[in-house]
Order: C-alpha cells, then structure tokens, then sequence
C-alpha cells in the first residue's frame, strides 16, 4: 500500500468564532474525503498553554501529493478559502511522512533505556519543504 501524504496543520482562529470554526471543519472535511482525503486526528490544545498557541492542531492524510494539490485546486476549495479569514487568524502547515511508532505495542514510560541510546526519534520527518504560513 503506498504511504500516504501527511499535513500537520496548526489553526489559529478569531476570538469567539469556535462554532463557525467547527462548520468550517467539517465542509473542508467533506471536500476532502472526494480526493481520498481525511483528518486523522484534530487536537484541541488546552487553554492556558504558554506562548503562542493554536487553538486546533489536525493530521490530515491524502493518498499522495497530487490528490492533496486536487483538493487545494477543487472550486468548493477555493471559495471556502475565501470565507476563512473570518474565522482563521493563522495556519501553519507541516508536511511529512509517517516514521511509524516509537518501539513496542503499548504505552511505556519514556525514555526507555534503548531510545536514550539513540536519541529522540520524531513522528513525523519533514519531506524537505518549510513550514507554510499565512497570517
């Protein structure tokens, strides 16, 4: 089975806009899902955090490349795009390939004695491209 093309993409949104947010989430979803496109996960980051925090952090997954570019480039895409600003202050996009687990088949304490040897290993391994932006 091919490896499937992974986006973590940080969400940002405008004070007082969870509830268009989350409209706008699942209509992006729904679009996606015709180019074989998901959110594998959304994260909800705990309020309080220190810095400057997003509001939701997904995983989202296409079958590739060209089924994502498919999905930016669908007419429904871009005339979502254009109602964001309303809801979305700022998105950050990470792309990447999946690394697979840690070690193991369950939860264990961390650092194990054998990762302390190699060092940390990351989730997801950038695919040589930077961070995308928009403010």
């Amino acid at each position: 089975m091919p490896e499937r093309h992974i986006r973590v993409v940080s969400l940002w949104i405008h004070p007082g806009q969870e509830v268009a947010f989350e409209a706008f989430e699942r209509a992006a979803s729904r679009i996606m899902a015709r180019y074989g496109g998901r959110i594998d996960r959304a994260v909800r980051v705990a309020a309080g955090q220190a810095g400057d925090s997003p509001f939701e952090v997904h995983v989202v997954s296409f079958p590739g490349r060209e089924a994502a570019e498919s999905y930016a480039a669908d007419p429904e895409t871009v005339e979502l795009r254009r109602r964001r600003d309303e809801v979305i202050a700022r998105t950050e996009v990470l792309e990447g390939r999946a690394a697979g687990l840690i070690e193991g088949r369950g939860p264990r304490k961390w650092p194990r004695k054998s990762a302390r040897k190699r060092g940390f290993r990351r989730f997801f391994i950038p695919c040589g491209s930077a961070p995308q932006t928009s403010a």
